[in-house]
């Protein structure tokens, strides 16, 4: 009894312990991915420098249930705001396009093209299986020297920690954010995704899963 009592203790006190340090990860890569990121990211159009093309990180267009994704539609709305105002002059939509019937990238050039985008600015990468992935590749693959990544801003943020890393000449520009209620699901993922930014750049030296252009 006494041994099963003292095995639950230090069960315990382990489990806290993760759970600390967990926690201390996660202040740490959400501190210095922001502080290090905060200078390049816009929110107002008209304060965009001017960038020959726009790298829109990709989502599904519809959720699980059938309903509008939001966070696809505000950074849609985002790069045709940018393409219009004359700020970037091609668009690159960058996307997991090969997970069963879901194309990422051509249904991010569908939606930029009923916005007035017209098709032949638009380039589609269908490659971009992650946020490392679609800014490396932009670069590497398809020789973009200078860009402005488009998406909600805490995820502008961890692409440009990327990049900045990587010596490629990026900025972002945030599209409208979606609900703490709504986006609940995704805030949670990006807990461990910027975590993982960290281990990519510092530990890992993580590189696209494909070169490949496509």
């Amino acid at each position: 009894m006494k041994g099963s009592f003292l095995f639950m203790l230090v069960a315990r006190a382990g489990l806290v312990l993760a759970v600390l340090l967990f926690l201390a990860a996660w202040h740490l890569a959400n501190r210095r991915i922001a502080e290090a990121t905060r200078a390049l990211c816009f929110d107002d159009a008209t304060r965009v420098p001017k960038r020959e093309v726009g790298l829109v990180l990709g989502c599904t267009r519809y959720l699980r249930t059938g309903r509008p994704n939001r966070y696809f539609a505000h950074r849609i709305d985002a790069a045709a705001a940018l393409f219009h105002a004359g700020k970037i002059d091609r668009v690159l939509v960058s996307g997991a396009s090969h997970r069963g019937e879901v194309d990422e990238a051509q249904s991010m050039k569908e939606a930029l093209i009923e916005q007035g985008v017209p098709e032949g600015r638009i380039v589609c990468d269908h490659f971009g299986y992650r946020t490392i992935d679609s800014v490396l590749r932009a670069s590497e693959v398809f020789d973009c020297r200078e860009f402005v990544v488009i998406s909600q801003r805490f995820h502008i943020e961890r692409a440009l920690y990327v990049t900045r890393h990587r010596g490629i000449d990026a900025i972002g520009f945030a599209a409208r954010d979606v609900s703490r209620l709504g986006g609940r699901a995704v805030r949670g993922r990006e807990v461990f995704a910027r975590i993982r930014a960290l281990l990519d750049v510092h530990v890992l030296g993580t590189r696209p899963r494909t070169l490949e252009r496509g």
